[in-house]
């Protein structure tokens, strides 16, 4: 699964984000782009609903 982030998301939101995937038990893993960040979300996500 991945989650693409809206253009110009604040840092505090990605990493409000990315806080709250390591809280249900899956690795993030984010690549920072030029205008958008992409999170990869690296574990079984067939039980989740962001």
């Amino acid at each position: 699964m991945i989650i693409i982030m809206k253009p110009g998301a604040p840092p505090a939101e990605i990493e409000r984000v990315n806080q709250k995937i390591v809280r249900l038990s899956i690795k993030p893993k984010k690549s920072i782009g030029q205008q958008r960040v992409i999170i990869g979300l690296l574990s079984d996500t067939s039980q989740i609903d962001i």
